[in-house]
């Protein structure tokens, strides 16, 4: 909730200087919505299988440890050992998928971010050497695009997990 009333301050007083640079800075927003959103349905959806994935390994484990002298006895550590391997594989491979997706999420901001922010400096030393701006209004603008960002970035980062 702090994420979201600082943003929303910082941008009232992106808007009170520059109402276009303000628009041009928001105009990722809603693809940053939408990208949050598939985000953070595919990684509860990861954590998820992750979890029964975790349980499974976690199940082969212990019922060797109950059963040790059984399977001892009878020679089956090998096949134990190859099974609780191939569950450990599989959470292994769920995790790297998580990471991948988190990793994408991350790169898919800074892109989206970096592209908005040469839009804006593009647009702020037009209208600087234009005379609509002063240089102090465009430091005052970056100033508070920067905590809008932040705010943002944390907002999101909240709702995509």
């Amino acid at each position: 909730a702090r994420s979201v009333a600082s943003c929303l301050v910082a941008s009232v007083y992106m808007a009170s200087i520059s109402p276009r640079l303000t628009l041009l800075a928001f105009g990722i927003a809603p693809l940053l919505g939408l990208l949050a959103a598939a985000v953070g349905t595919r990684v509860r959806a990861l954590a998820q299988e992750q979890q029964r994935q975790a349980s499974a390994a976690t199940s082969v484990a212990a019922e060797a440890l109950s059963a040790a002298r059984c399977i001892k006895a009878f020679g089956g550590e090998a096949a134990v050992g190859a099974k609780y391997a191939a569950e450990a594989e599989a959470y292994y491979t769920l995790s790297m998928r998580e990471m991948a997706l988190h990793k994408l999420w991350n790169g898919g901001n800074l892109l989206l971010g970096g592209v908005a922010t040469l839009g804006v400096v593009r647009e702020a030393g037009r209208q600087v050497l234009s005379g609509a701006l002063s240089a102090g209004s465009v430091s005052s603008f970056a100033v508070y695009g920067v905590a809008t960002g932040y705010a943002a970035s944390d907002a999101a980062n909240g709702w995509a997990r």
